[in-house]
C-alpha cells in the first residue's frame, strides 16, 4: 500500500478549514437617511420618554410646541413610539454592520492527494 502513494501522482498535504463571519460587507445604503432635524426630534422625545412621560403625552407636548412630523402631520403617540422603535433598530442595524467573528480553525489533518 506504502509503494502506491510514494508514488509521484501523490501528494502529502497539511489540510485545514478556517471559518469567519463578517458584515462588513454590506453597504451603508441607509446611512444618509437620517438628517439632523430627525435627530434632534429623537433627542427630545427620548429625554421626554426618560423623564417618564408617556407616548401621549409627548404627541401633546410636540404639537403645543408646534413640532411636526416627518410627513409634516401632527404627533399622535403612535408616531412618538415609532420614533423610538425606528431608532433602536437602526443603532442595531448599525452594530450588526460592523460584526466580524474571531477566526475558527479545523483540526489539522495529513492527506495524500492527487496531483
Amino acid at each position: 500500500m506504502n509503494c502506491f502513494f510514494l508514488s509521484e501522482q501523490y501528494k502529502q498535504y497539511l489540510t485545514f478549514s478556517v471559518e469567519i463571519s463578517t458584515n462588513t460587507l454590506l453597504c451603508n445604503y441607509s446611512e444618509h437617511l437620517w438628517s439632523d432635524e430627525q435627530e434632534h426630534t429623537h433627542k427630545r422625545i427620548k429625554s421626554l420618554h426618560d423623564s417618564g412621560k408617556g407616548y401621549r403625552t409627548i404627541a401633546k407636548l410636540l404639537n403645543a410646541e408646534g413640532s411636526r412630523t416627518a410627513k409634516n402631520k401632527e404627533w399622535k403617540n403612535t408616531n412618538v413610539y415609532a420614533v423610538l422603535k425606528r431608532y433602536a433598530e437602526r443603532q442595531a442595524r448599525l452594530e450588526r454592520q460592523s460584526y466580524t467573528s474571531e477566526m475558527k480553525f479545523s483540526k489539522m489533518k495529513l492527506e495524500w492527494l492527487k496531483d
